[in-house]
């Protein structure tokens, strides 16, 4: 018996439509150098926990997940997150660009994008510019 790693989501309603929605596990590595010598690199992780963002530093010491050093609040669910370095890009579900800092992360900026979410696919932080597809 060969075990499945897909969770699905079937919703029927009364007007006899119906939404079928599959979930998968995904994760994301980073071959972006962080090379810049005026800030330690402290290798932060992050792990997207509902409309949160959690970070640990694992350059500092190892904390596996749900436990976290600094929590990053959204208000409403990311769907795209990327990082460079030390610094984070979350687009949300209502069109929210939140971009913050590792090492101050209290000073999340905010922007309203007007965009399609729908017609986005990807979501990429450079060094000086962030770029959705």
């Amino acid at each position: 018996m060969k075990w499945v790693s897909k969770q699905q989501l079937f919703l029927a309603f009364a007007d006899g439509t119906f939404s079928f929605t599959e979930f998968d596990f995904c994760y994301k590595t980073s071959l972006k150098s962080f090379n810049q010598k005026s800030f330690k690199n402290l290798a932060y992780v992050l792990v997207v926990d509902n409309c949160n963002l959690n970070l640990t530093p694992l350059g500092r010491f190892v904390m596996p997940p749900p436990m976290f050093e600094k929590q990053i609040k959204l208000e409403s669910f990311p769907l795209f997150v990327d990082m460079f370095g030390h610094q984070i890009a979350a687009l949300c579900a209502d069109g929210t660009l939140v971009v913050a800092d590792c090492m101050s992360h209290d000073k999340a900026q905010k922007v309203t994008m007007d965009l399609d979410l729908n017609k986005v696919t990807k979501m990429v932080l450079l060094k000086e510019m962030i770029v959705i597809v």
